[in-house]
């Protein structure tokens, strides 16, 4: 990622990041059979030679997260969506980027999760794709869509005066059919998604509908012996 002046993010939260952060990413570093954090030592390394001192962590971009479940995709698409949370793109060590997971709790902010590898790489792409020049011509915002139950995360480029322009790329599988890594439109990933919710929620209903009728015919041959 280009390393431009780090995001805005709230005091504490950065208070957060500065008392929760370095265990999780130690944890992380003893897992060194990743190449991505192969490349982490080997840069903290380089600077240890060059006696330089790296920055504890830099945040590239803050994301808002927005959340749904299926019921209400099926039935309202993206109208209906929870905010709660951030996700932050941050350099967490020496070539180390990671997603971090910020959950907030009475005014007060704690780091839920931090992943690295590929999923972080795949979120540093759709940022920067979702800040490419063409997106900021007009007052953007970016979000992060989580539909836990189809396994969807998204960046989300938002334009509050414009959301008939909002896009989203996918990081992660999903059970929607969108693809990591392409941008689709608003219009796009609200059908896609509310046709695959409808088709799951159809599934598993068929599927409760034929468990209830297979136990009710078994409890039947058990009372008739």
């Amino acid at each position: 990622m280009k390393k431009n002046d780090d995001a805005r993010v709230p005091r504490k939260m950065k208070q957060a990041l500065e008392r929760e952060l370095h265990s999780h990413v130690e944890t992380h570093l003893q897992a060194d059979h990743f190449e991505h954090i192969k490349v982490a030592h080997a840069a903290a390394s380089r600077l240890e030679q060059g006696r330089a001192k790296p920055r504890a962590h830099r945040v590239f971009a803050s994301l808002k997260i927005y959340s749904t479940d299926l019921g209400r995709v099926a039935r309202a698409g993206l109208r209906e969506l929870q905010p709660g949370g951030w996700v932050l793109l941050a350099e967490t060590g020496p070539g180390l980027l990671a997603k971090v997971e910020i959950q907030e709790r009475e005014k007060d902010y704690s780091v839920a999760r931090v992943s690295t590898g590929a999923v972080a790489n795949d979120l540093d792409r759709a940022v920067r794709q979702a800040q490419k020049p063409a997106s900021r011509r007009r007052t953007q915002e970016l979000r992060f869509l989580s539909v836990p139950a189809m396994h969807i995360m998204a960046v989300w480029s938002h334009f509050p005066k414009h959301p008939q322009s909002d896009t989203f790329t996918p990081i992660s599988l999903n059970f929607a059919g969108l693809r990591q890594r392409r941008t689709y439109s608003r219009a796009a990933t609200e059908k896609g998604l509310r046709r695959h919710a409808t088709d799951l929620i159809v599934h598993w209903y068929e599927r409760y509908q034929r468990e209830t009728k297979q136990k009710t015919t078994e409890e039947a041959g058990k009372t008739g012996n």
